[in-house]
C-alpha cells in the first residue's frame, strides 16, 4: 500500500511537468485495453511465485501500453509475443533481485533452450511457458525467422545484463559508468522492440537486406 501510494503521488507530479512533443503521430493500437486485460489474466495465472503486491504493481505499470503505442497496426495475436516479453521479463527482472549469479545463469540458460527450440517440454504455468508461447505465437504470425533470432539474442542479452547490474546491487555499490553504460544499454528493453518492428505494417516481406 506505501508503494502504491508513492506512485500515485508521483503520478500527480509527473502530469504538471512539461509534456514532450514528437514529430510524428501520438498512436495507440485500438485494441491496447483487451491487450492489458489479457495481460492481467496471464498475470494472475502465472506469477503465483511472486507477491500478491507485486502483481498487483506490474498490473499498474500497464506494461502492455508500451506494446500497443510502439505496433498501432499489430492485430492482437501479433502484438501477444512483445506482449508476454514486457510483462514477464519486467517480473523476471524483479523476482531475481536477490538471486544468486548462479542461478540467474540456469534461468538464461533455460529461457535460452525455450526461445531457441531446444527445449519444448515446457508444462503448466509461469515464466518458462510463456517463453514457449514467445517461440509459437512469434513464429505463427510469419515472423522471419532471422528477425525472430535477432529478437531472441537481444531479449537474452537484455536478461544477461540483468545478472550483471544484480551483481553490483548485491554489493551495494554502483558499477563504473563505463559498465553501467554497457549494462543499460541491453537492459532497457528498447533493442528487443526494435528488433520487432518488422511485423509493423508488413515490413516483415521486405528484402533481408533492408531489416
Amino acid at each position: 500500500m506505501k508503494n502504491h501510494c508513492v506512485e500515485e503521488k508521483l503520478g500527480k507530479e509527473i502530469r504538471n511537468y512539461p509534456q514532450p512533443c514528437y514529430p510524428f503521430p501520438d498512436l495507440i493500437n485500438p485494441l491496447a485495453d483487451e491487450l492489458f486485460q489479457v495481460s492481467n489474466q496471464w498475470i494472475d495465472t502465472d506469477s503465483l511465485y511472486t507477491s500478491e503486491e507485486a502483481c498487483e504493481k506490474h498490473k499498474r505499470h500497464r506494461l502492455t501500453d508500451t506494446v500497443a503505442r510502439s505496433f498501432p497496426w499489430l492485430c492482437l495475436d501479433e502484438m501477444r509475443p512483445v506482449a508476454r516479453f514486457a510483462v514477464f521479463f519486467a517480473i523476471l527482472d524483479d523476482y531475481l533481485d536477490k538471486a544468486t549469479g548462479k542461478t540467474i545463469s540456469d534461468v538464461g540458460a533455460k529461457v535460452s533452450a525455450i526461445l531457441t527450440g531446444q527445449d519444448v517440454a515446457i508444462a503448466g504455468h509461469g515464466v518458462y511457458h510463456h517463453c514457449l508461447m514467445i517461440r509459437k505465437e512469434a513464429l505463427a504470425c510469419s515472423m522471419p525467422r532471422h528477425l525472430y533470432i535477432e529478437f531472441v539474442d537481444s531479449s537474452l542479452q537484455m536478461l544477461a545484463s540483468y545478472g550483471e547490474e544484480k551483481q553490483y546491487n548485491a554489493g551495494g555499490s554502483p558499477p563504473p559508468l563505463t559498465i553501467l553504460q554497457s549494462i543499460r544499454s541491453r537492459s532497457s528493453g528498447g533493442v528487443p522492440f526494435a528488433k520487432y518492428l518488422c511485423m509493423q505494417k508488413n515490413y516483415r516481406h521486405l528484402p533481408i537486406q533492408f531489416l
